[in-house]
């Protein structure tokens, strides 16, 4: 079969004039994906630095807004600001509006926007105002952010915090927390974490999960929460009335305390060689000594030691 060489050239030709037509258009899709994207990350820049001076506004309310509106944008660059204001560290210039960070010792100041160092002595400086309906929504921002942060160290420690004071309105975000976690240590914390906060469900199916987490995972920690699903009334019955959720719930304590029994004869083991350690360079240096000055002989020296090795 034989083929004409004018209709493939004409047909490429056409292809190439096709592609080149294309070219600008789609330089201008990208260039207009690009500038929105700047764009929309000017605005967003913009929104948080506006939020963000709210925290020095003389209106609680508008404090309190400004605090759940830095929670809702997820921008951990707030937490300084968040965490100077629970801690009453942080000012507000009376010239400007700029918020100024305090260090613990309150002589050095920076601001909270650019980070830059300040000369407290040149600044007007006043204290935001804020009440305990203003500090626990922050405390509760605090601990968003905290768990959305990129450090996993401020995770972790969030995380424990959560475990040590849980709010039963943050379990919906410890989910969302966990559901991307990939630090393992992390996750067991938020594993524990859920299951604290399930332990006393309605659904006997997430109570009987949590007994199961916590009997792998737990801690001294949970030992109160577990005796009292087996404490008994006057009567000598049973205040959980659930004899399978009390079942599960003596298998977790007893886990945990086996836990704790290992842990303990292994940290007595460690503490016992290092003080019989100390006993055996005692006598090592005594009976050199003694022997060197003559008060005790080679015998006496050797019955020394033996003893001193013996406790070790």
């Amino acid at each position: 079969m034989n083929e004409n060489p004018t209709v493939f050239k004409s047909t490429n030709s056409e292809t190439t004039s096709k592609t080149r037509r294309k070219i600008p258009q789609l330089l201008g899709v990208f260039m207009f994906l690009l500038v929105g994207l700047f764009s929309l990350s000017f605005v967003e820049a913009k929104d948080f630095e506006s939020t963000l001076k709210d925290l020095g506004n003389k209106s609680r309310s508008k404090i309190k807004k400004a605090i759940k509106d830095l929670g809702d944008q997820g921008n951990s660059a707030a937490l300084p600001a968040l965490e100077a204001l629970k801690d009453n560290r942080l000012r507000v210039s009376k010239d400007n509006g700029a918020l100024i960070i305090l260090n613990e010792s309150g002589d050095e100041g920076r601001e909270a926007l650019s980070d830059k160092q300040v000369d407290l002595k040149s600044l007007n400086l006043r204290k935001p105002r804020i009440n305990n309906s203003v500090r626990r929504v922050l405390s509760s921002t605090i601990g968003k952010l905290q768990l959305q942060s990129s450090d996993p160290s401020i995770r972790l420690a969030a995380a424990e915090q959560l475990l040590k004071k849980f709010s039963s309105g943050l379990v919906e975000l410890v989910q969302k927390a966990l559901d991307k976690e990939t630090n393992d240590e992390i996750r067991e914390v938020f594993f524990l974490v859920l299951a604290k906060a399930e332990l006393n469900s309605v659904d006997k199916k997430k109570r009987l999960q949590s007994l199961k987490i916590i009997k792998e995972f737990g801690s001294n920690d949970f030992k109160s929460d577990l005796e009292r699903l087996l404490i008994k009334n006057e009567k000598g019955e049973f205040l959980e009335g659930d004899p399978e959720i009390r079942d599960s719930a003596k298998k977790a304590l007893s886990s945990i305390e086996t836990r704790q029994f290992f842990i303990n004869q292994i940290a007595n083991l460690f503490y016992g060689m290092s003080l019989g350690s100390i006993l055996l360079l005692a006598a090592l240096g005594l009976a050199i000594t003694f022997g060197l000055m003559g008060v005790i002989n080679m015998a006496h020296g050797e019955m020394l030691m033996i003893g001193a090795y013996s406790t070790f």
